[in-house]
């Protein structure tokens, strides 16, 4: 069965099964996005990347949402260059 089938199927259907199915599929996506962020987060916290000593000065002195966000995408961006740059010899 194609995808356009499966549309045209659901799109039949009662509106009461439609919107149960929606809110099946939305959990399922909220259920998978949770479990891959508890696990790289868990994973993250196990190898050390988070902890007291390893904060800036900064972010302990300012409380600015935009510069949590920066430090945040900048721890991001040296854990995935520690985890991946090294194999691209």
């Amino acid at each position: 069965m194609d995808i356009i089938q499966t549309i045209n199927d659901l799109q039949q259907k009662p509106e009461q099964v439609r919107r149960r199915i929606l809110a099946l599929s939305v959990a399922t996506c909220m259920i998978i996005i949770v479990g891959a962020w508890v696990m790289v987060e868990s994973r993250r916290i196990g190898e050390g990347a988070i902890s007291a000593a390893a904060k800036p000065a900064a972010l302990e002195s300012s409380s600015s949402p935009f510069a949590l966000l920066k430090a945040t995408f900048g721890d991001a961006t040296k854990l995935f260059q520690n985890t991946f740059g090294a194999d691209t010899n």
